[in-house]
């Protein structure tokens, strides 16, 4: 089924079952200059970073408690393009790593302090949805990944790891691949109320006590939207999103 699949990407024309491109960021650019749009407290640091000749660009957040600290940065959709990207399927995927050794060396991270990447919609006029992975780290140095709003967590080797989160209209769930392997699919989770409609990333925490200090290396995010034929490849094939990323860069 794979080779069938990757023989109708070989053959399909370009642009057939094209996926459009909405936002991304890219190495050590200042995401300011790609669009995106940055909220945050004085306390958190974002700087472009150079990880042993990987461009990165580096959050920090010191853990304070006074008034929370965060850092987020995020892009904007109107209600038109939200209910067209809904409609459509999208897929928002992330290449990025929690250091080992930046800035808390034995320090456990919990996903709940938390490095975020996800997609926000209003759903009705009383309720949102937000689709979305929050990052950690265990004393040992390996990553934790949690799905927002759900129960269980993906615990991984230290360093880079590609993430996808891919949705699916016609069944309202988003698939969450890691490194191009499914780990779970998922409705996100329901939020009371209603707001800005976003996709959004960074150091999302507001905490009231004082916590391990902790780094995020972002290497690319990007938000797409995609067709039927083009997200049955994407699951089918499996590998191919972090593929399809890496020949972005």
């Amino acid at each position: 089924m794979k080779c069938l699949l990757l023989i109708a990407v070989l053959t399909t024309p370009a642009g057939a079952w094209a996926s459009t491109l909405l936002y991304s960021h890219t190495g050590a650019a200042n995401p300011t200059t790609e669009g995106w749009i940055r909220t945050s407290t004085t306390t958190v640091v974002a700087e472009a970073f150079d990880d042993d000749g990987r461009d990165v660009w580096r959050v920090y957040d010191p853990g304070l408690s006074s008034g929370g600290t965060s850092l987020t940065y995020a892009a904007v959709m109107n209600a038109t393009l939200a209910s067209a990207t809904m409609a459509s399927g999208w897929d928002l995927s992330a290449t990025l790593s929690i250091p080992t050794d930046d800035p808390s060396i034995g320090s456990a991270i919990g996903t709940d302090s938390n490095a975020w990447v996800g997609l926000i919609v209003n759903e009705t006029p009383t309720n949102r949805r937000a689709w979305a992975l929050m990052f950690g780290r265990a004393a040992n140095g390996d990553t934790l990944v949690a799905a927002y709003g759900v129960s269980g967590t993906r615990t991984l080797s230290p360093g880079y790891h590609d993430y996808s989160l891919i949705y699916d209209p016609v069944t309202a769930l988003a698939t969450i691949t890691i490194d191009g392997e499914v780990w779970k699919t998922y409705s996100g989770s329901s939020i009371a109320g209603n707001g800005t409609q976003q996709v959004y990333w960074g150091d999302n925490n507001g905490q009231a006590t004082i916590i391990p200090p902790r780094t995020v290396y972002y290497e690319s995010i990007q938000f797409s939207t995609v067709p039927e034929p083009s997200r049955m490849l994407l699951l089918g094939l499996g590998v191919i999103p972090s593929i399809l990323r890496r020949k972005r860069r």
